[in-house]
């Protein structure tokens, strides 16, 4: 899969930047200070899992509905967009009352420490997408020293990025389900662990993309019980899938955008409906995805949330 130009703190706005390595996504759970849930399913405090679910300290379900802001795998070393007239703070607030609860950061090591180097994933020859396949991982699952910190992270994309034969098929697009089942959904459906999509997205060029995102997002399930999920991207300059920002890094793409929205568990103080008070941003959870050096990777699938 080819991209162009693709994919600190960042102060009060965003909290718990976290770590990463490949295909699975590992929840860091330090004990914090006692918390109180917070609505909407959101989630307070750190995060650890249940069965399929990820809850936070309180046992309270949480779904992460986030987006990709990538840069700081690139040479640039830095999100991309800063060089917009939009600021960054107003861009992660638009994330925030468009509904995106997280922001999911790809990185590379030499982006915090030059010349680090780091491994590049294999590929199965039965791969579907790269980073996608974990249909092995019920058999033979990650095991952490730590329980219930783990939750698998595939990746998934339409025929902007590639045509993969099951969308030439007869059968489509009721084939799609079936094949989600295969290499990734089973371990969410049979309760083995939590779902969470690092990247899907789509030109939409193809009606067939349209097609797959409405049946990909209502695959995931609605309300804070369904799986959890980071767009790709917010950047309008990944060149096989655009973004949800156009090219002004401001005006927003309505119609990804509307497909999207009735599955997005908005931040408190987020979202389209509720007004925060003046002078307080939402804050977004942060889920950095590690790529090799001066490379993106589009299959990486293990990611660590706090």
């Amino acid at each position: 899969m080819s991209r162009t130009l693709r994919r600190g703190t960042l102060g009060g706005v965003l909290a718990a930047v976290v770590t990463a390595t490949v295909g699975v996504l590992v929840a860091a759970a330090p004990t914090p200070a006692p918390a109180v849930a917070a609505s909407a399913g959101t989630g307070t405090g750190y995060l650890h899992t249940d069965g399929n679910r990820i809850v936070d300290g309180t046992g309270t379900t949480v779904r992460i509905t986030g987006i990709n802001w990538f840069g700081m795998e690139t040479d640039n070393k830095t999100f991309h967009g800063l060089w917009s007239t939009n600021p960054w703070r107003n861009q992660i607030d638009t994330m925030a009352r468009l509904g995106y609860n997280t922001l999911r950061v790809p990185y590379s090591n030499d982006a915090l420490k030059p010349g680090a180097t780091a491994s590049d994933p294999s590929n199965d020859e039965d791969c579907g997408w790269w980073g996608g396949n974990l249909s092995k991982a019920g058999a033979f699952p990650v095991r952490l020293t730590v329980a219930n910190r783990l939750v698998y992270s595939p990746h998934e994309y339409a025929t902007s990025v590639y045509e993969q034969d099951w969308f030439e098929a007869p059968d489509f697009p009721a084939n799609l389900p079936g094949i989600w089942d295969r290499y990734w959904g089973y371990l969410y459906k049979q309760n083995i662990a939590p779902i969470m999509m690092g990247e899907f997205g789509s030109t939409l060029a193809d009606p067939r993309d349209k097609v797959w995102l409405e049946r990909l997002m209502a695959y995931t399930g609605s309300g804070v019980n369904g799986m959890s999920f980071t767009y790709w991207s917010w950047n309008p300059n990944s060149g096989d899938t655009g973004g949800i920002a156009l090219d002004d890094w401001t005006t927003i793409n309505t119609t990804k955008q509307a497909i999207l929205q009735p599955y997005l568990i908005a931040p408190v103080g987020g979202g389209l409906s509720p007004r925060r008070p003046a002078g307080r941003r939402p804050r977004l959870r942060v889920v950095a995805a590690r790529s090799p050096t001066g490379r993106p990777i589009p299959g990486r699938a293990v990611s660590r949330v706090r």
